[in-house]
């Protein structure tokens, strides 16, 4: 069980303190892609896509500098190498032991933070994505600390423009939490 020190309330959440650095995903699912890149970038982080393993073990050898990543956020279902097997080669081979990583999964099965922490990762977030749990994480393993200040109210005709029309099997409301009600 993922140890989440803070807990925080996304409306009191201004972001106006953009972070310094780049965020490494590893993640096969263009959605997914897309939903945690936007919500990284909302917060100011840079994003690099991997859409593998393989992909990432590139681009931290092509890299003059690894630690210029802040973190890498790892699927740990992924095509070509999956992640605990992309941790492992990080860590026993590639030699690079402080750059936090930090694992993707919708896996809910029994040792699964075991089988995390075995392989090298430091702590793991649930899918789908949780923002406020999701955020926590991040600062936890980075410097970032976003500050608490309330949102400045949207105009009623900006929320108008973009009003979601109610689609049959899909839960709106649950969606946006997940999407940090980024419309």
């Amino acid at each position: 069980q993922p140890a989440f020190n803070k807990k925080l309330d996304l409306k009191e959440i201004i972001r106006t303190k953009p972070f310094s650095g780049k965020i490494l995903l590893a993640e096969d699912n263009e959605i997914n892609q897309e939903v945690i890149s936007e919500l990284l970038k909302s917060y100011g982080f840079g994003v690099e896509i991997a859409n593998n393993g393989e992909e990432v073990i590139d681009w931290l050898i092509k890299s003059k500098d690894p630690n210029s990543y802040r973190l890498i956020l790892m699927d740990l279902h992924m095509p070509k190498m999956d992640g605990l097997q992309t941790t492992r080669k990080i860590r026993n081979e590639l030699k690079i032991l402080n750059l936090p990583i930090i694992a993707l999964t919708a896996d809910v099965i029994k040792g699964i933070t075991d089988q995390v922490k075995e392989a090298g990762m430091n702590d793991y977030i649930s899918k789908p994505i949780e923002p406020e749990s999701f955020i926590s994480v991040i600062s936890k393993w980075t410097d970032f600390d976003p500050p608490k200040k309330s949102f400045q109210p949207v105009s009623d005709k900006t929320e108008e423009l973009y009003e979601l029309k109610p689609v049959q099997g899909i839960n709106l409301d649950k969606g946006l939490v997940h999407l940090a009600e980024n419309k």
